[in-house]
């Protein structure tokens, strides 16, 4: 990764940080017109929000990057059901947001953090270089909702978002980037 990529990588992840924390004084707004929106519908909503980003990742898989290996659909299928399950345990439903947001943000710093050369140990490297920012992140996040007289933090929010996390840096690396290929790389 050039110096041009990593300041664009950069640059990619202080904008979607900059938009979370921008947004948090407006989201009980948000959520509030879009529950008065879909009313009942709102879980079924957000469910199709999901599958439509599993969709998406799969129509990538087969159609842009023309994936051959079984294994990346085998990988697709496992953490697709992985999601699911994490998904159906949430029942608060404003916390389901959370898993897609910080597994977008996952797929941002893993790929800012992600070791240029292939070889052993690149992505143990890149868990270990991007979970400990994410959870900064997350509990940047949960201070300024602290500070905010309309928002509440919560501790477990912080975890919710570090499994967030890892899932999403699950989906980069065997996705995405599945042996540091230049072909696999986004």
């Amino acid at each position: 990764m050039d110096r041009k990529d990593r300041t664009q990588a950069w640059g990619a992840v202080a904008l979607y940080v900059a938009g979370l924390f921008l947004s948090l004084p407006y989201a009980p707004a948000w959520w509030s017109f879009f529950r008065h929106r879909f009313g009942a519908f709102t879980p079924y909503v957000l469910n199709a929000l999901a599958l439509a980003s599993g969709l998406s990742l799969l129509i990538y898989l087969i159609f842009f990057r023309r994936e051959k290996r079984a294994s990346a659909y085998l990988w697709f299928s496992a953490l697709a059901v992985v999601y699911g399950y994490f998904l159906g345990r949430i029942r608060f439903l404003p916390e389901k947001v959370h898993v897609l947001e910080y597994g977008l943000l996952s797929y941002l710093v893993g790929r800012r953090f992600r070791q240029g050369e292939p070889g052993t140990g690149w992505h143990i490297w890149t868990y270990l270089k991007s979970l400990p920012f994410l959870l900064l992140v997350s509990l940047l996040d949960e201070g300024v909702q602290y500070l905010l007289p309309n928002r509440t933090a919560d501790l477990r929010d912080i975890l919710l978002k570090g499994i967030s996390a890892f899932l999403g840096l699950t989906v980069t690396i065997c996705l995405f980037d599945p042996g540091g290929d230049e072909q696999g790389q986004p």
